[in-house]
């Protein structure tokens, strides 16, 4: 395991040194890819507060479409923790995609 964490880190230093601007694109994407995350997560979040709002002022009792918000909450905090894991270190997901794209799997 030593030897192949090595070879992924002279790999690394290698895509840096000779195309550093890649590296940074990856970066970039990454970091778009967390921000985008934030704000559907958010989008979601606040979907499902209306609907449970909405069904909780409902006059009748059929709370069948419960089901819906708490689905779409859980997707919401789901997108919300990765999306924060993501813009706070975006490097690593840009090696993590580079290693990926290298090695053919995905």
């Amino acid at each position: 395991m030593d030897t192949i964490e090595t070879l992924i880190l002279e790999l690394i230093d290698t895509i840096k040194t000779l195309a550093p601007e890649v590296f940074n694109i990856l970066v970039k994407k990454q970091f778009t890819d967390g921000i985008l995350l934030l704000v559907v997560s958010i989008i979601l979040l606040v979907v499902s507060y209306r609907f449970i709002y909405i069904i909780s002022k409902g006059e009748d009792n059929d709370k069948t479409f419960i089901v819906f918000p708490i689905v779409t909450l859980i997707i919401g905090f789901v997108c919300f923790f990765g999306g924060i894991n993501i813009t706070i270190n975006p490097e690593y997901f840009a090696i993590k995609d580079l290693i990926s794209l290298l090695t053919g799997r995905p």
